[in-house]
């Protein structure tokens, strides 16, 4: 998940410390409770505010858009600009199903076959078939021993975040980045 605001430093330096509700967090790997996306965004603000930092503007990658979403949406007074790259506002069925998916393979051990399903889900199809068959099994089993400890709670998140009802509520210039080539979340599920 990534969340990005620009101001003043003291912004940046709490982004890092909300960063404990994601899995490849290095400081915190496994948080005490699942992560949610109204907890961090609550940390991004109130380290804003005592970094005094009167507007900033927002980004959101990926599962960090919900993030930006609910931060635009509740303080539209703080917020001057929201970008959003690669983000989705709830999971539609495809995402729910890719996450169970991942979710499963995590959870069984199988972590050479969920990366192998990972490189599937998370490259594009010219990059992946730049690849070799064999390079792109080496690639998995590389990634297979740096999975997080914190996937599982991750993707309990991205299958119920859901800020649809925030969407009305941004009143500030956003600029959405869809990516068209991203098999995990479709372009149709970046625009909704």
């Amino acid at each position: 998940m990534g969340v990005h605001v620009g101001a003043e430093q003291s912004c940046i330096d709490v982004v890092a410390d909300a960063g404990g509700d994601r899995p490849r967090h290095r400081r915190h790997p496994e948080g005490p409770e699942p992560p949610r996306h109204r907890r961090t965004g609550r940390t991004v603000g109130r380290g804003c505010r005592r970094g005094r930092a009167h507007t900033f503007a927002v980004s959101g990658y990926s599962l960090g858009g919900p993030v930006a979403i609910r931060l635009a949406a509740r303080h539209p007074e703080r917020v001057s600009s929201l970008v959003l790259n690669a983000s989705f506002a709830h999971a539609d069925t495809r995402t729910d199903l890719a996450a169970s998916v991942w979710h499963q393979l995590f959870a069984s051990g199988q972590h050479t076959l969920l990366a192998e399903y990972l490189n599937l889900m998370g490259l594009g199809e010219a990059v992946l078939n730049a690849l070799t068959p064999d390079q792109a099994h080496v690639r998995a089993e590389q990634l297979a021993t740096t999975l997080p400890s914190g996937t599982g709670d991750q993707l309990g998140l991205v299958r119920r975040v859901d800020v649809r009802a925030d969407l009305a509520g941004i009143s500030v210039p956003t600029l959405v980045v869809i990516t068209t080539a991203d098999p995990l979340i479709s372009p149709a599920l970046q625009r909704h």
